[in-house]
């Protein structure tokens, strides 16, 4: 599978997907009886399986099973911002245009995973609006995203909508103790704050200073959702996001508690 024109493989696969079985043998169907559609929504929380989902679906296209493998992806393309760039804009569309209309090496699809479709401006949903209109018969858009507002309308009433719903504490107590050896315990603790998102409670450990931060943010946040989670919902939303972005990306952990701080009225 490449990334931005960029192909690497692994030595180690252990990518699976829990709880969304559904869903998984919904998609094997359409594989299987030829009804897939050309462009899908996986939409859902932060963590919740949507991104590996899709990637697991290009597999499936090329190997016949919902199952990464070391070998490289020859007609799969993911898409990201490019280097410095904090959106996706038309000329990356065009090349995905470029892309789904060559002819597919290995796959009955030559696939593209757009795993934060909310990067896309509005000039490159409009460029593949284009192509979801008048696909490619070989081609399969992916978009993927939190909240399917993030396409303009005309794009996301083309596309193949995916709810991607939350795990129960129970649910994803099971799967760390069961699939990844956690104990019982420490799978409790880590489901207790893991808000439905097994992505959430399998995080690694952080360094101190980001430890700290995200310490501080997952107690004020299970503060909030045990006092009362409908009233401070618009507060708990932006604390989650917030949580993604220090959990994403390299940034100023000292910046990011002092502006939870001012979040919180403290």
């Amino acid at each position: 599978m490449s990334t931005n024109g960029r192909s690497s493989t692994r030595n180690k696969v252990t990518t699976r997907l829990f709880g969304h079985e559904e869903i998984l043998r919904a998609l094997d169907r359409q594989v299987k009886d030829g009804t897939l559609g050309h462009a899908y929504l996986f939409y859902g929380d932060e963590g919740i399986g949507k991104a590996t989902c899709a990637k697991l679906l290009a597999y499936a296209l090329e190997t016949g099973a919902f199952e990464e493998t070391p070998s490289l992806l020859l007609d799969a393309h993911v898409l990201l911002p490019e280097e410095g760039e904090t959106t996706i804009g038309v000329d990356a569309a065009r090349f995905v245009k470029e892309f789904l209309f060559q002819k597919p090496f290995c796959s009955p699809r030559r696939t593209v995973i757009i795993p934060d479709a909310n990067l896309l401006t509005n000039e490159a949903q409009s460029a593949l609006l284009k192509i979801v209109e008048e696909p490619p018969a070989s081609s399969l858009i992916l978009f993927v995203a939190e909240d399917p507002q993030v396409l303009l309308p005309p794009l996301r009433s083309r596309v193949q909508q995916i709810y991607f719903r939350r795990m129960s504490k129970k649910e994803i107590t099971k799967i760390l103790a069961e699939a990844f050896g956690v104990p019982s315990k420490e799978a409790e603790r880590r489901a207790a704050f893991s808000f439905g998102r097994l992505g959430r409670a399998l995080q690694t450990e952080k360094k101190e200073e980001e430890e700290d931060c995200l310490g501080y943010l997952e107690r004020s946040i299970l503060a909030l959702w045990y006092k009362d989670r409908k009233k401070y919902a618009g507060l708990l939303r932006k604390l989650l996001w917030r949580e993604s972005l220090i959990a994403r990306y390299n940034v100023n952990m000292n910046l990011q508690k002092k502006a939870i701080q001012e979040l919180l009225n403290i």
